[in-house]
């Protein structure tokens, strides 16, 4: 099937950088024609850029987290208004690192008693102005790239709460690799996150279907609703039905 070929080879990009066009057609066994056109592909969908002779991962991998935060931003927060209707008084909510989750936080302002525990940083920023909100700052070492802090302890500072809910955004959503995060320690987190919680929610925005992290974190069956801001193909339609998770198109009735 194309579509897992084009995902493999988008995985092989990211692990080796640059690579060459007789490579990738050693290494998937393809003609020359066949690898153009999926490098195609992959160029219109973001994810490489072409070098001579080859091509490279997109620059946009190292994107600083201000202007990764700035794009699309009227979409990220639609999501997040969607993610925050949600969330009840008296919640206990876990808001994980990336540029979508804490933007639900604009939408709980009217609820009374709502618990935030998280380790991003814009969410901390963001709820430490609320007066409906209590707080709690997950501990660790800034990790600039998502601006978000890991810490081996965090998993069992974590557990001492009884969260009901946790709000992810993500790296990408693959149909052959699942969910996937940009950072190891990020990724084992929310591993552990997803079996403490009642409900587990994932924020993810048109751009990151057919995209690849570093590392799978879970299938997508390990969520329970998924929101994003425009309905998928119908290939990722039937996974998200065959996996059971209810699915959020933000700004449009369900």
């Amino acid at each position: 099937m194309r579509a897992l070929r084009i995902e493999e080879e988008e995985l092989f990009v990211r692990e080796n950088g640059v690579v060459s066009l007789e490579a990738l057609c050693e290494r998937f066994h393809v003609s020359l024609n066949t690898i153009r056109r999926d490098i195609a592909c992959m160029v219109e969908r973001g994810s490489v850029e072409k070098v001579f002779g080859g091509v490279r991962p997109a620059s946009h991998r190292l994107t600083p987290f201000h202007m990764r935060d700035a794009l699309l931003s009227a979409e990220k927060q639609r999501i997040g208004l969607a993610a925050a209707e949600l969330i009840h008084p008296g919640d206990v909510v876990y808001i994980g690192p990336g540029s979508t989750s804490y933007r639900l936080l604009d939408g709980i302002s009217a609820l009374s008693g709502v618990t935030v525990i998280t380790n991003n940083l814009r969410a901390m920023e963001h709820a430490s102005t609320m007066a409906n909100v209590t707080l709690i700052a997950l501990p660790g070492q800034l990790f600039t790239r998502n601006i978000s802090f890991n810490d081996p302890d965090q998993p069992s500072f974590f557990d001492r709460y009884n969260v009901r809910i946790a709000f992810m955004s993500v790296a990408g959503i693959s149909l052959k690799r699942g969910v996937t995060y940009d950072s190891i320690a990020e990724s084992d987190f929310c591993r552990h996150v997803l079996t403490r919680c009642s409900k587990r929610v994932l924020m993810a925005d048109r751009t990151k279907f057919d995209v690849v992290g570093l590392t799978t974190t879970a299938e997508l069956s390990s969520f329970d609703v998924l929101i994003t801001d425009a309905a998928p193909s119908e290939a990722y339609l039937e996974e998200i039905s065959r996996a059971g998770v209810h699915l959020i198109v933000a700004g449009q009735p369900e």
